[in-house]
């Protein structure tokens, strides 16, 4: 028994003792990191470039399959910074997204100063690197790399038209190059556009009655909800509407009476296709025509303890209609690939629509003969489709 007493508790030494010495060596690195990379930043903004290398170096020594010392970016940037752009170029051809997830599963460096500073320092000194790295010994493909990368690692690349166009470019003229694979993984994906286009608006709408209506009901207040598909300039949209207001004299249908002063309830849906007349980068103008159905009858209360009489069911009155609508869009601001990488044509703004409802109620009372003249304004969103590659 005392033999395995005796066993049990060196096992627990030794196990204790393994544990603590894993904490050491993982806390010893750690500080190692720390502490060289304060020397480094330190050394860095005195612009001491021998000491400087020296803490580079013993960064990239303490670096291992658990370990980062340097970032992929702060190490690129202190290369450029060094004057060291074969070292840049050697590394960029071997860097792809695997080294990049390999390097994101180790422990990171401790939060420090250091990139802020290399960031700070050398987005002022850019162009006196641009012009090193002209005059440095590189063939023009590792020149132009070199220029590209800098942009990238300093984020100047904020345009993703001109950056794609920069990217592609370089392909072009260097099909071969062994910097391809980098810049892949650069290259924004700016999207072509196809030739369908779906949107959406809202418009607060107020519609003035005309003849018998004129007389019979108050200008009309609603809004309109709607869907639209675009294609090659032509038009679709599909338009809900619902307004109300209240009656300015009686209605008389079957020996009852909708008295003066009660509201009204209109609900609309109808059908619309045109054309663009015009389609502008901050102007849109398409005239629609359609129609749909209209109805036209007593406001239901909210109030379910004081119910609209029985007859009231006597005053509804659907019918068809024909209209013709006017659209104009304010582009204010357009979605466009140096935004966010939706198809060009793409916009939101504010849409104003006026137009005029044939509502061909009169047949059903004389007294709600008349059309109906509106003005709408609100919002709206259009988006492109991607052109299937």
């Amino acid at each position: 028994m005392k033999h395995l007493l005796l066993l049990f508790s060196l096992f627990v030494f030794q196990t204790y003792g393994t544990a603590q010495q894993d904490v050491f060596i993982e806390s010893s690195k750690t500080t190692q990191i720390r502490k060289a990379r304060l020397q480094l930043d330190t050394a860095f903004l005195y612009d001491d470039l021998p000491t400087a290398s020296l803490w580079i170096d013993s960064l990239i020594r303490l670096e291992d399959e658990n370990y980062v010392g340097l970032v992929w970016d702060e190490q690129w940037l202190l290369y450029y910074w060094s004057g060291l752009f074969s070292n840049v170029l050697d590394e960029a051809a071997r860097y792809n997204a695997e080294v990049r997830q390999q390097q994101s599963w180790k422990t990171q460096p401790p939060d420090d100063s250091l990139f802020d500073h290399l960031d700070r320092t050398l987005l002022e000194r850019r162009y006196n690197i641009f012009a090193e790295i002209e005059r440095a010994f590189l063939n023009e493909e590792e020149k132009a790399f070199a220029t590209l990368l800098l942009e990238y690692l300093l984020r100047t690349n904020t345009d993703r038209v001109e950056w794609n166009t920069k990217i592609e470019n370089f392909l072009k003229k260097y099909p071969s190059s062994r910097f391809s694979t980098y810049l892949r993984t650069i290259k924004p994906h700016i999207p072509k556009r196809g030739k369908d286009g779906f949107g959406v608006f809202i418009t607060f709408k107020n519609g003035q009655w005309l003849g018998e209506m004129e007389r019979t009901a108050r200008p009309i207040n609603g809004l309109e909800f709607g869907f639209s598909y675009w294609r090659n300039r032509f038009n679709c949209q599909l338009v809900a509407a619902v307004g109300s207001a209240r009656l300015d004299r009686d209605v008389f249908e079957s020996g009852f009476i909708w008295p003066k002063g009660e509201t009204y309830t209109s609900t609309m849906y109808y059908l619309e296709v045109g054309y663009d007349l015009l389609n502008k980068p901050k102007l849109r103008i398409f005239p629609t025509v359609g129609g749909g159905y209209n109805g036209f009858r007593p406001t239901t209360p909210e109030d379910d303890k004081d119910p609209n009489p029985d007859y009231y069911e006597l005053f509804r009155y659907p019918a068809g209609h024909l209209q013709a609508v006017l659209n104009v869009d304010l582009k204010w601001r357009s979605y466009t690939n140096r935004f966010n990488g939706v198809p060009n044509g793409s916009y939101h703004g504010p849409r104003i629509r006026v137009g005029y409802q044939w509502t061909n109620r009169g047949g059903q009372n004389p007294a709600l003969g008349g059309d109906l003249f509106f003005l709408a304004v609100g919002y709206t969103l259009l988006t492109m489709q991607e052109a299937k590659q």
